[in-house]
């Protein structure tokens, strides 16, 4: 489809992955909270992920009918996002308090190991949990681009390998202290780029120093205390 096709995939996908793993640290924070045993992990992560996919499905096909009649809507998505950023890089905890969060008290009664459906409720709290966490998440690949099929393929294949990457950074991802910050300016920067004409390639390079420069600021960080 072209280079300039391949930079806007690239990007959507980099960003899109990025914002997953904070869905992941959620994810795990859940696990955590309502002691999950090890082992229904992969089982309910595989059935989340899946729900997740026809959950974005259908939020990116809303997104796409709203900007094919109202095209301003875009504008809306590029401030959306700088707010976020800008509150995500002043935001100095990832800690949920979920002793009074309203979902965790709904589901709270059902999420007792010996709880009917205790399987299917984990699997619904993680794909609704994911569904809130992940609001960013369409409307910074619109922000980047419009294709509808770069759009759907580039958050798909990056929510295909949440699954993956949790058994991978499950023990680690708290250790990337600065990949917060990080995203956080990619959202602000994503968001800027619906009011200026920013290139494909400039947006795919930009966005990966951003969340490479997180990685390894964090990496220093742990190593030099």
């Amino acid at each position: 489809m072209g280079p300039q096709h391949a930079s806007n995939y690239y990007t959507s996908y980099f960003v899109e992955l990025s914002l997953s793993l904070d869905n992941l640290f959620i994810i795990s924070l859940i696990f955590k909270y309502f002691d999950v045993p090890q082992k229904l992990h992969n089982k309910i992560l595989f059935w989340g992920i899946l729900g997740v996919i026809i959950l974005r499905g259908m939020m990116i096909s809303a997104g796409l009918v709203l900007l094919a009649y109202f095209s301003w809507v875009l504008y809306i998505f590029g401030v959306f996002l700088i707010i976020v950023g800008i509150k995500m890089f002043f935001n100095k905890t990832h800690k949920a308090d979920f002793k009074n969060n309203f979902l965790f008290k709904c589901f709270g009664k059902y999420l007792q190991p010996h709880a009917r459906y205790y399987v299917l409720w984990l699997i619904l709290l993680v794909d609704i949990a994911d569904l809130i966490f992940a609001i960013d998440s369409v409307p910074a690949v619109f922000a980047i681009t419009t294709d509808p099929f770069i759009v759907y393929t580039s958050n798909i294949f990056a929510v295909m390998g949440l699954r993956s990457l949790y058994f991978v950074l499950d023990k680690s991802l708290a250790r990337f202290i600065y990949l917060q910050h990080a995203l956080a300016l990619v959202l602000i920067f994503i968001g800027s780029k619906v009011f200026f004409h920013i290139p494909s390639w400039i947006a795919l390079v930009v966005t990966l120093i951003l969340l490479s420069g997180g990685v390894v600021l964090s990496i220093r960080k742990r190593i030099h205390g």
